[in-house]
């Protein structure tokens, strides 16, 4: 989102509306859920930071390795 938003010279509200129109499934329900992401006067970055505290990987290193650790190349799949 941000790389686009330079090339496209958007302001942070720009960011905002775009991103509320882009937002599905979950995350739609999150946004209107939170009566706080709603205001008129909250940042860009708050929203992003509130997003990206709501949806983090909070799997740790030890659950990726196992996962690359067991993993199993399909026939169909190429090295």
């Amino acid at each position: 989102m941000d790389s686009s938003a330079i090339i496209g010279n958007w302001s942070d509200s720009d960011k905002l509306q775009i991103t509320i129109l882009k937002i599905t499934e979950v995350a739609k329900t999150f946004y209107n859920s939170n009566q706080q992401l709603h205001s008129t006067s909250i940042s860009w970055e708050n929203y992003k930071f509130k997003f990206l505290h709501r949806f983090r990987d909070v799997r740790n290193e030890q659950h990726r390795f196992l996962q690359i650790q067991t993993a199993k190349q399909q026939k169909d799949e190429t090295p």
